[in-house]
């Protein structure tokens, strides 16, 4: 009943012998009523309900709303409800329970000899209550509704999401967990804490009290699953590696380190490289990677720090074998001491390593030279002069500048050829023999920096023929080259390409012809009359018929050569027109260019306001010419 309006709303009927018809006030303009049925009624001053029902399981008698509680008298029990969310119900047995009142906030409860007083808990204590029950959203809805100070529900509050934070961690709610770490401020080394010996030794963090978990570890939390572990190691270290204190923490630095150490490579190359500007406690992070076989995260942790040599030491161990990381997978090998020579500048330090490296991998290790810039201290003679007591290393490198990085130095190029001289000289096996004497006539085919006079020397007294006849035709004397070829190694396809691969068109016609003239000489026998019609006929263009056709045996078939002579008949008049139509041509033109310029030089007038048509000063008295574009200009402006 509206008092005021003078108006009625009806809720609801009830019998009086089963409801005991109560109402008391629940907020501003709203009540709470007994209803039929064991229910709790809210409803507003415009008799609107806003609230779900209280669902009682008996018959209520006394109802009261004590703060954030409604209270309510059943037969020998009291229903506790919250206001919040009237569907969570506490039952408290009280024999003879037959009334309750609120007076002057305190809830009293009386039975037919006695009176009682209820005295609330403390919000701190239904805090910690809905806590332990591991009732975290409840907790902060009670601690939302509760009267406090504004201090002690941001204390309150931290302390819920500190304990949240753990309990997340042990479902894996990360997403979750990071925001109530970034909202509780925890302190950091309270997680780190769960993984053992990750923190320094001489820090001086106790974990809180009253503990805010309840694991000893993180293996306890994840029940012994690796896999779980590492994903919570990963995460915390994600916290870490964005908290804005950590790089100023020498606990939370050193941690960091450790603990991608220790469960993540990768990130751990990324920590690396803001150490510079970490505060880190160097000799327990070493101490502790010793301890647990972390070698190789220890060399990368001295590199990073700038102790190479240091870092370089430990490699060497882990290559020999003196020590041995917990994981064999850890260690990247060769690679990794290479990739940390190649960014040194120390030349000594370089050439020391690399000595050690050779015992280990020589093809490997020669990639500290091979994949360095250009240097005064590392000039390619100098280097492969140092490589030169393992030849094939020496070969290797040198190799790589010739025709990786293309120098023409001819020092270097004669020095990779005098070796392949050796090398192929003092091998024995007929399969590496065949090898490098591929690789060497590569090499004296492709290059234009060899000291040729000098190598033809050294082949005199070898049997490498056909690489000494590529050295005479290097020299331009291709009769040499192609007598080698073809009187000592019978290689007439070789003698054809010989001649195709020189540029010099007339120096070309020349080797053919020398080819052509050789073949003729030894003409007896059948191979070379088969090579020799097969040289005229393949590369007839590169022939002058006119001094062939006289040099041909009176005894070869007519028939034999007749193919070779409609070809030879077809590109000479092809030739012949062509010469023709050339000089047709050229004729025309010109006589177009004469009769253009007759039809332009028709003279011109000249007086003394007349200008140059190019300079724009006055003509004078200086000779004038007739320019083409139509114009008098100074015979000195053109």
């Amino acid at each position: 009943m509206n008092a005021q309006k003078k108006n009625v709303a009806e809720l609801c009927q009830f019998d009086p012998k089963d409801v005991n018809p109560k109402i008391v006030n629940a907020g501003k303009e709203e009540f709470l009523l007994i209803g039929p049925g064991g229910l709790g009624v809210f409803t507003s001053s415009s008799g609107i309900s806003e609230r779900p029902p209280i669902i009682w399981h008996d018959k209520v008698n006394e109802i009261a709303v004590d703060g954030l509680n409604v209270v309510a008298a059943g037969n020998d029990v009291i229903y506790v409800n919250s206001l919040h969310d009237p569907t969570t119900s506490n039952v408290i047995p009280f024999p003879g329970v037959k009334c309750l009142a609120l007076t002057e906030g305190k809830l009293y409860v009386g039975t037919a000899r006695s009176l009682y007083r209820f005295t609330p808990i403390s919000v701190d204590e239904q805090v910690e209550s809905l806590i332990n029950a591991e009732k975290i959203d409840q907790a902060l809805n009670l601690l939302e509704l509760a009267h406090v100070k504004d201090e002690k529900r941001e204390y309150l509050r931290r302390r819920i999401l500190r304990k949240a934070v753990f309990l997340r961690m042990h479902a894996l709610e990360l997403t979750s967990c990071m925001e109530a770490i970034r909202e509780s401020h925890i302190d950091l080394r309270e997680i780190i804490s769960l993984f053992p010996t990750i923190l320094p030794s001489n820090t001086v963090f106790t974990r809180s009290l009253p503990s805010l978990h309840e694991f000893i570890d993180v293996n306890q939390m994840v029940a012994g699953d690796p896999h779980k572990a590492r994903t919570l190691a990963s995460f915390l270290l994600a916290v870490l590696t964005t908290h804005e204190t950590m790089p100023d923490s020498k606990d939370l630095s050193t941690s960091a380190i450790k603990l991608a150490a220790k469960y993540d490579k990768s990130q751990y190359i990324i920590i690396l490289d803001h150490v510079s500007c970490m505060e880190i406690d160097y000799d327990d992070c070493f101490e502790w990677m010793e301890d647990y076989k972390y070698f190789d995260c220890a060399a990368l942790l001295y590199k990073a720090k700038g102790d190479v040599r240091k870092a370089l030491d430990l490699w060497v161990d882990l290559l020999s074998n003196t020590k041995k990381c917990e994981d064999p997978d850890e260690f990247e090998g060769v690679d990794v001491v290479i990739e940390t020579l190649l960014s040194s500048v120390n030349a000594n330090l370089i050439w020391e390593y690399y000595d050690k490296l050779l015992k280990y991998d020589p093809i490997k290790a020669v990639e500290v030279f091979t994949k360095r810039e250009l240097s005064p201290s590392f000039q390619p003679l100098n280097v492969a002069e140092k490589l030169s007591s393992n030849r094939p290393i020496c070969m290797l490198y040198l190799r790589h500048c010739i025709f990786e990085k293309k120098l023409d130095d001819e020092d270097l190029h004669t020095y990779l050829a005098t070796l392949y001289i050796d090398e192929i000289v003092q091998e024995t096996n007929a399969s590496d023999v065949e090898r490098l004497r591929t690789e060497f006539r590569q090499l004296l085919i492709s290059s234009d920096s060899l000291k040729v006079q000098f190598l033809i020397g050294r082949l005199q007294k070898t049997q490498l023929r056909l690489e000494l006849a590529i050295l005479h035709g290097k020299a331009g004397d291709h009769d040499p080259a192609l007598k080698v070829i073809v009187e000592e190694l019978h290689d007439y396809n070789f003698a054809s390409e010989y001649c195709i691969k020189i540029s010099d068109s007339s120096q070309r016609e020349k080797a053919f012809m020398s080819l052509l003239k050789i073949y003729l000489n030894a003409k007896d026998k059948p191979e070379i009359i088969e090579a020799c019609m097969h040289l005229l006929t393949n590369h007839a263009e590169e022939f002058d018929f006119s001094i062939v056709l006289p040099l041909l045996p009176d005894e070869w078939n007519i028939r034999s050569l007749s193919d070779l002579l409609h070809r030879v008949l077809r590109t000479h008049l092809h030739r012949q027109r062509r010469v023709e139509l050339l000089k047709g041509l050229s004729e025309r033109i010109d006589k177009d260019y004469r009769l253009e310029a007759d039809a332009n030089n028709q003279g011109y007038i000249l007086d003394e306001d007349s200008v140059c048509g190019l300079c724009h000063r006055k003509l004078d008295n200086l000779e004038p010419v007739f320019y083409n574009k139509g114009f008098i200009v100074h015979s000195k402006c053109i």
